[in-house]
Formats: C-alpha cells, sequence, structure tokens
C-alpha cells in the first residue's frame, strides 16, 4: 500500500474512473461529489472539509468549472463546491491538479497560495487525449451516418494532435480525407501521409464536395458564408472546444445537420482517458520533486 492520499473531487466518469486506477495502485483515494456508485478500494468522504483534510495530492476535472464559481460535478446534482470554499481548506503542503484550468480560476488559486497545475496543458496529456477524440469522432459519424465511411469524402479542418489522429483512422478505415489548414506546412505533411490537402482560402469553393466535416480548430471558422456552400446531405461534426468552430445558429437555419461533439473521451472512452490523466498527474508529481512514486 503506498501511504500517499489522493482526493478526487468532482467531475464525469473519468474522474470515477481514475479514483478506481488509483486505488488499484494501491493510493489511498478519498471521492467526494462523484455520486453513489463509488469504485472499490475508495473513501467516500462525508463532506468537504474531510475529503480534502489527509489528501497529499487533490485532483480537479477537466473542466475544472464551467462557471468560475464551482467545480464541475454532473454526478453529483445535489452538491455544489464553491471554488472559494474549496481553496481555503488547501494548506501548503498540498499540490492541487486539475484540467484546463481558466485564467480567473488560476488567479483565484494564487490568491490562496496555491500552484495551478494544469494536466491539460501537458504535451502527453495532449496527444494521448486526441485518440478516444479521434476515436469517438469516428464512432459518432458511422452511427449518424446511411453510409459507410469507407469512401466517404471527409474534410479534416485543422491538422494538429486531433487532426492528426483523426485523419489517420479515416484513412485506415478507406475514407477519402483531405485536410484544409492555413499553415503550408500542414498541407505538406497531409500530403506525404497521403491525404489530400486545400488552403483554408480555397475552403469556400470546394466544401460542397465533402460527406463529412470534421472541425478541430476552436475558432470561427465555419460561418454562414461557408455553411451556404456546404452539401445540404453532410454531416458536420464539431470537436472543438468552446467557442467551437460552427455557427450553430447558420448551420440550423440552413438545414445542415451539425453536431457539437465536447467531452468525447469523457463520453466514449472514460476508462482510458482516466488512465490518460492519471499517468499525466504521476508524471507531473515526479518533476515537482515531492514523491517517490
Amino acid at each position: 500500500m503506498n501511504n500517499k492520499h489522493f482526493s478526487v473531487i468532482g467531475g464525469d466518469m473519468r474522474q470515477l474512473s481514475l479514483a478506481k486506477s488509483l486505488a488499484s495502485d494501491g493510493f489511498d483515494v478519498t471521492v467526494f461529489a462523484l455520486g453513489d456508485d463509488i469504485a472499490n478500494g475508495c473513501t467516500k468522504g462525508a463532506d468537504l472539509i474531510s475529503s480534502v483534510k489527509d489528501a497529499d495530492y487533490i485532483i480537479l476535472p477537466l473542466p475544472v468549472t464551467s462557471d468560475d464559481t464551482t467545480v464541475s460535478a454532473p454526478l453529483a446534482k445535489d452538491i455544489s463546491i464553491d471554488l472559494s470554499e474549496l481553496f481555503k481548506l488547501v494548506n501548503e503542503k498540498q499540490f492541487v491538479f486539475g484540467g484546463k484550468i481558466s485564467n480567473k480560476t488560476s488567479s483565484l488559486m494564487q490568491q490562496y497560495r496555491i500552484q495551478p497545475n494544469d494536466y491539460f496543458l501537458r504535451e502527453e496529456f495532449a496527444v494521448l487525449n486526441a485518440i478516444p477524440s479521434a476515436e469517438g469522432a469516428v464512432e459518432l459519424a458511422m452511427s449518424e451516418l446511411p453510409v459507410t465511411l469507407h469512401s466517404s469524402r471527409c474534410l479534416v479542418m485543422g491538422f494538429g494532435r486531433i487532426g492528426k489522429v483523426l485523419s489517420h483512422m479515416l484513412h485506415g478505415i478507406g475514407a477519402k480525407v483531405t485536410v484544409c489548414s492555413k499553415n503550408l506546412h500542414d498541407i505538406a505533411w497531409a500530403d506525404a501521409y497521403a491525404y489530400d490537402g486545400i488552403n483554408i482560402t480555397d475552403m469556400k469553393d470546394k466544401i460542397s464536395g465533402f460527406d463529412v466535416i470534421f472541425n478541430t480548430v476552436p475558432a470561427l471558422i465555419f460561418e454562414r458564408r461557408i455553411l451556404e456552400n456546404v452539401n445540404k446531405d453532410a454531416l458536420i461534426i464539431d470537436l472543438a472546444s468552446k467557442p467551437g468552430g460552427v455557427d450553430m445558429r447558420a448551420a440550423a437555419e440552413l438545414g445542415l445537420k451539425t453536431i457539437w461533439a465536447l467531452g468525447l473521451p469523457g463520453k466514449t472512452a472514460p476508462v482510458t482517458a482516466a488512465n490518460i490523466v492519471k499517468n499525466t498527474v504521476l508524471n507531473m508529481i515526479h518533476e515537482l520533486g515531492v514523491s517517490n512514486i
């Protein structure tokens, strides 16, 4: 049994799976605001104070908060955790980790002399988390399309981590993949991988030729003037975080089938997503030099 104590507070099925995984590794784990379905080996905290008190490491969800006021806790409908109340309880020997910590929340943490440790910003997290994101997008497209992805004409907007993994998966099942980017080096890499590539400046004139459009860029790229040229039978899947990349109102008015698929890893592969969080946090703890775990 490892003598280090983790407190896992709030979140969705990823956090519940994370708690279970840590417990199976021999850590003491307390959970709070994760509903009644508590994983074996974990202790359910009676309240916030007791859940935080003995923890060496406190792990908050991804995202930590959706309103900069309370911890995101969709599994605990009757519990609201005020961020200020939580941070007041953290002492100088404890470490807090969270995903996608906003600037406002980061400033609040620093007011309480807490160092924000954001696992969402880590490269190993971002790369590995792209896999369940891409798989979830493929699964969603398969369930919504009346045809196979094989031979379908697929546009992937953006060639970052998710765009790369998604393009690879689509190509592997026989889809006709086109990568769209404003960066010429992305288009060159698309060519190297045997995908087609188009510059974003040419997208408006070529957008009608696709059956499925996947957006990975969190900026309003698919505005009305672009959407007006989209094939009426096409499926648009927006994988971008807020504010998203598609004008949803315009898409609805134009009769385009559009899905804003936020948080796919937590929905489609919570166990895998949890292990990515766990391994990233353990890496961060090692680098902080505060433990030999």
